[in-house]
């Protein structure tokens, strides 16, 4: 899939987080992963910092990539996610937390660069993009070829990782098999005790648009699979997406002028 296809799926996860997504985005270690980095935070703690910083010496050379800063970043390549992180806390984070000024500069002089942008976008679509479409496809009929399809499994992949926990699974619609109303409704019950607003629009959008249905189908039995605390946040998330609408952390989006 192209770019463009890579942007409306980010734009759209990254306007629930902090606004537009930033391919020089850079977040200290506050949450314990020492930092992370780019436009899906590659981080050092979980080790996918260290394979950005590779795909990067793959476009051009450990050189270009060492020239925007005073240590070796290239040394991270092949490293653990716990020496990832130890290394970053020792060069960069001189509280443990934040990180340095210079140490901004540095990494948005590189995080700017034509080969960091590639190499961001050849990740994410060999990966989360990638999955995305597979789910899309196997949930959906002939759905990785629809955007909206992509961008609500594009938002489950990068938020939740599968349609499958430790409480259960989502169970793909049989293709052309009509789907129950029970999950719909459910789904317009609890957005009506959030948001009486997203109820309304989910009931009407849903009773219309047979994608719709589906997709927020699918939403509230993924939603359901998550900790108590954290079902509406993935309904609301993913009904706006199946809906092109819906309030989502006491904000109303609307993704009718980016979603078909």
């Amino acid at each position: 899939m192209s770019k463009e296809t890579l942007d409306i799926c980010l734009h759209i996860t990254g306007s629930y987080e902090n606004g537009e997504p930033a391919y020089d985005g850079l977040t200290g270690n506050f949450d314990g992963q020492g930092m992370s980095v780019g436009v899906l935070q590659w981080c050092a703690g979980q080790g996918s910092l260290g394979n950005l910083i590779a795909k990067m010496v793959e476009m051009s050379s450990v050189e270009f990539v060492d020239a925007c800063f005073d240590t070796s970043v290239t040394q991270m390549i092949g490293m653990s996610g716990s020496q990832q992180k130890q290394f970053v806390l020792d060069n960069f984070l001189p509280d443990g937390m934040k990180l340095s000024q210079e140490a901004i500069s540095q990494w948005q002089t590189l995080l700017n660069t034509e080969v960091s942008i590639n190499a961001q976008v050849d990740l994410a679509s060999s990966g989360v993009l990638a999955k995305a479409m597979r789910y899309a496809a196997q949930f959906v009929p002939d759905g990785d070829q629809n955007i909206r399809v992509i961008a609500f499994f594009f938002d489950v992949v990068t938020q939740s990782g599968s349609m499958k926990n430790g409480r259960g699974s989502v169970v793909p619609v049989e293709g052309g098999s009509p789907v129950s109303d029970l999950s719909v409704s459910q789904a317009v019950s609890l957005a009506n005790t959030k948001s009486k607003k997203t109820a309304s629009l989910w009931a009407m959008i849903a009773k219309n648009d047979p994608l719709a249905h589906l997709l927020l189908h699918y939403a509230y039995q993924r939603a359901m699979l998550s900790k108590p605390e954290y079902v509406w946040d993935a309904l609301s998330r993913r009904g706006a997406i199946a809906c092109r609408t819906g309030v989502v952390h006491g904000k109303l989006f609307d993704f009718n002028s980016v979603l078909p």
